[in-house]
């Protein structure tokens, strides 16, 4: 990383002889990038002492204004320059580059001062994200849970059944009580690659607490249908339009979110 930032600074040498704010903002950039704490420590000091400078030299260039950044180098300068006359001129000689940024608004402040250029670059898309890790309230992650509960039921069961009756795989038919159980199962399977997302999205856009009441009353149609197919498959209606309506109810809420997102 140091041959890198030093073969960055020499292509940029020739920007050295000009006083112009440009090329001043592009000197500051790479000092900043390339990690004054890194280049100024690790090649003349010893490791006993690097981390109190380091801490100093953060001091420096996340000052809260020009000011006083130029005061944080004055006394870096003082307490160092005795045992450490390297490190203090690797600073100094940077000095104008690296407070540079203090001439740009103060919102351009952070992406400068950092030192992982991929976090600076991608700090605009993360602000961007209208929500992050987390954005899905513990409503919400319940009623996934208790989808995913209701499902491995019936996961179980169809291999109770299996076992019970005799029908051994990769069969599917054979008896009509295991083939109940194992079509609540697909069943089930098929709706919630159409309800699960969509209670996210209906989370992550609208509310939290509408995209969990519309789980559980999902998960309570999914109940029902499940006792009742296995019971007699003509009862299956009740509980299959109350979870087709959960489904749909979400989706629609979720189609809302996103085109109000749009517009």
């Amino acid at each position: 990383m140091a041959e890198l930032c030093f073969a960055m600074m020499r292509r940029f040498e020739r920007a050295e002889k000009s006083d112009s704010f440009q090329n001043q903002h592009t000197r500051s950039r790479i000092v900043t990038l390339c990690g004054l704490d890194h280049n100024c420590t690790d090649p003349h000091v010893a490791l006993s002492v690097q981390a109190n400078m380091k801490k100093d030299l953060r001091e420096i260039y996340l000052a809260p204004s020009r000011a006083l950044a130029e005061v944080a180098i004055d006394v870096f300068a003082e307490k160092y320059q005795a045992k450490h006359h390297k490190a203090v001129e690797c600073l100094t000689k940077d000095r104008q580059a690296l407070l540079a940024f203090f001439d740009l608004p103060a919102e351009h402040w952070d992406h400068l001062r950092t030192t992982n250029p991929i976090e600076s670059v991608f700090a605009t898309v993360r602000h961007r994200t209208v929500r992050t890790k987390g954005s899905l309230s513990s409503t919400t992650d319940t009623a996934t849970l208790l989808a995913l509960l209701v499902y491995l039921v019936m996961s179980l069961n169809v291999a109770r059944a299996r076992g019970k009756y005799g029908v051994k795989a990769p069969a599917v038919t054979g008896n009509e009580y295991f083939e109940r159980a194992y079509r609540v199962q697909m069943n089930t399977l098929e709706q919630m690659v159409f309800f699960l997302p969509s209670m996210w999205l209906y989370a992550l856009l609208l509310t939290d607490k509408g995209a969990a009441f519309g789980g559980l009353i999902w998960v309570i149609g999914r109940v029902i249908y499940s006792v009742s197919y296995v019971r007699n498959p003509a009862s299956r209606g009740v509980g299959f339009t109350i979870s087709f309506i959960a489904a749909i109810g979400l989706f629609l809420g979720a189609s809302y979110g996103v085109l109000k997102a749009f517009l």
